[in-house]
């Protein structure tokens, strides 16, 4: 294509961000078709000369962000995101100056619309806020690690209660590391249901804590993605005490039925069984 058929009017006029030239009094020289079309403006010539925040912004004079401000300070491109209220809009805004022969007349202006952008990253941040919350204050401990090796990326203080190791102890460093299973064997199996299905539900596993005490619980694991690093994330719910109060009452219940069975065999023996 030959670029000489084209002035540079009907190629900035091709580009759907905003575009403005401005002189150094803040005076609009030029604005392509975007932003006439998102002024609402009805004509390009009923712009042309108005201050630029008067027309974009409203305003008497510059606001404090004001990147061309910037550029006639110091000569320099500028760029900041802003959201701009007459438009309803986030823009990122980039100033860059025109120069002539050594001369610097004004400035271009590049407003690019990021709302639908902003949107999702708030929505991301409101998201990573209310799992962060979840993951943290969860009553069961968890603890997320990467997959590729091991390394952990945090853990809640319910994890830090169960294991006796802290946060400051774990994270950074590989989860192998700890030698936390009773069984490395029942470490190969769990590995090797995550392998094949991708999660895993109440697996049942001893662990050994930060002072060597064995405790026993159910494991589950599902696979996430964070900042598009493949992660493991961990939930234990400690069972040890339920455990112990578990074999309490079978071990109870194995000495009644034991009494009852030696009375029986002794009345038995003695003919002092009576029965109604």
């Amino acid at each position: 294509m030959d670029i000489n058929r084209y002035t540079w009017q009907n190629i900035l006029n091709a580009i759907p961000d905003m575009i403005a030239l401005l002189d150094e009094q803040h005076k609009i020289v030029w604005l392509n078709d975007a932003m006439v079309r998102t002024l609402g403006a009805e004509s390009r010539e009923c712009c042309i000369g108005k201050l630029c925040y008067e027309l974009v912004h409203g305003a008497t004079e510059p606001p404090d962000y004001c990147p061309h401000s910037k550029f006639l300070r110091d000569r320099q491109i500028h760029c900041v995101e802003v959201y701009l209220d007459k438009l309803q809009g986030d823009y990122l805004v980039t100033v860059a100056p025109i120069v002539a022969e050594d001369n610097t007349l004004g400035s271009v202006h590049i407003a690019r619309d990021i709302s639908a952008f902003k949107k999702q990253q708030r929505a991301l941040e409101l998201s990573e806020a209310k799992f962060s919350a979840a993951f943290m204050h969860n009553p069961i401990g968890m603890c997320i690690s990467q997959i590729d090796d091991g390394i952990v990326l945090e853990v809640n203080d319910s994890w830090s209660g169960v294991t006796g190791y802290s946060r400051e102890d774990v994270v950074g460093h590989a989860i192998q590391s700890f030698n936390l299973y009773v069984d490395v064997t029942a470490r190969d199996k769990l590995i090797e249901q995550l392998n094949q299905y991708g999660y895993v539900n109440d697996f049942n596993l001893e662990f050994v804590t930060k002072q060597g005490n064995p405790i026993c619980g159910q494991m589950s694991v599902t696979e996430i993605e964070l900042n598009g690093i493949r992660c493991w994330v961990t939930s234990y719910v400690d069972k040890t005490e339920a455990v112990k109060l578990e074999n309490a009452i079978r071990k109870f219940e194995s000495t009644i039925l034991e009494n009852a069975r030696d009375g029986l065999a002794s009345s038995l023996k003695n003919g002092t069984l009576v029965t109604d």
